[in-house]
């Protein structure tokens, strides 16, 4: 138990002297330049694709088969 108290003392120390390290950056060193952005541009996005008939007509359209539920029991879901 010692051992970490002592551990967590030397963090806090080793904290403490990182902040004092960054203070005495801040106060010595130039700031670091500031560059200006551009605007930026919006994107130029092209129209979608006209809408297309689907594939086939009503009346080309072939159905394999068709079932039929008699009963309570309702029909199983569609995927």
């Amino acid at each position: 138990m010692a051992r970490l108290v002592g551990l967590s003392d030397d963090i806090k120390k080793a904290r403490l002297r990182r902040v004092k390290e960054l203070e005495w950056e801040n106060r010595v060193l130039a700031p670091v330049p500031v560059l200006e952005e551009r605007p930026r541009s919006r994107l130029a996005l092209e129209a979608p694709p006209p809408r297309r008939e689907p594939w086939y007509n009503e009346e080309d359209r072939y159905v394999e088969r068709e079932v039929v539920y008699r009963g309570g029991r309702p029909p199983p879901p569609r995927w």
